[in-house]
């Protein structure tokens, strides 16, 4: 028979296990004093606490502004060729300019590359996250001017907006140090058949037609006459694409 218990035994039945309970301190890190809160409904509470617990209290947007307004701030030195830089959705976004200058493009037609020597216009060549996008300029003595005509970029794998596809290529985050890098590639990755209509007035069906003419005589300048407008300014176009989004 089994023995019982006996009174004033040592012996106590073990209590059941019970998962813990998150305390209201555990709402702040361990080493936090103070924390902003955003509520759903567009409130902003400035929560504390110490050994009474935790302290709440309703703010306004002007006094968050007005404290953080205070922070050092420092862009860091900008590569010579950023038209434009700023932070939006969370992210920072640059635009760098490209000269008027001769590349050679590569494009790609089923299994073959065939080099393409031809003369560009200037293009302002802009990026956030992951995200890139190109317009051309129509005046080869641009002097940098935000509200001048903007026109399609010249290339295929470019949206109507100037969205840029990369394809299966590897991009970095953009940021003053890396969209030269981002550039480089758009730039040395072949082009095939995407999104080539419309960013020519003489070969509206294909624009690599227009790269083919360019380098079969040999042209030194880019035909400006033959750019398609966006139907906006380049200054436009970036607010647009990174302020207003």
């Amino acid at each position: 028979m089994p023995k019982s218990v006996r009174k004033g035994s040592n012996h106590k039945r073990a209590a059941p296990r019970r998962s813990p309970r998150r305390g209201p301190h555990q709402l702040f890190p361990e080493n936090a004093h103070a924390a902003l809160v955003f509520t759903s409904d567009g409130q902003i509470i400035w929560c504390s606490q110490d050994h009474r617990g935790i302290q709440r209290k309703g703010i306004s947007p002007e006094t968050v502004g007005s404290v953080f307004a205070g922070a050092p701030v420092w862009s860091g030195f900008f590569p010579s060729d950023v038209w434009s830089w700023g932070k939006s959705d969370g992210a920072e976004w640059v635009a760098i300019i490209l000269p008027a200058q001769m590349q050679t493009l590569l494009v790609a037609d089923g299994k073959e590359i065939e080099r393409l020597r031809v003369p560009l216009p200037p293009l302002v060549f802009a990026g956030r996250r992951l995200d890139y996008y190109i317009w051309a300029v129509g005046d080869k003595h641009w002097n940098r001017e935000p509200d001048v005509p903007a026109f399609h970029a010249p290339f295929p794998n470019v949206d109507a907006d100037g969205a840029i596809c990369f394809g299966n290529n590897i991009l970095p985050p953009a940021s003053t140090q890396t969209i030269r890098a981002a550039w480089e590639i758009f730039l040395n990755s072949p082009f095939n058949d995407h999104t080539v209509t419309n960013k020519s007035k003489q070969f509206a069906s294909d624009v690599r037609e227009l790269w083919c003419a360019l380098a079969a005589r040999n042209a030194k300048r880019y035909p400006y006459h033959d750019l398609e407008p966006i139907g906006g300014s380049l200054g436009w176009a970036i607010e647009r694409r990174f302020i207003r989004s």
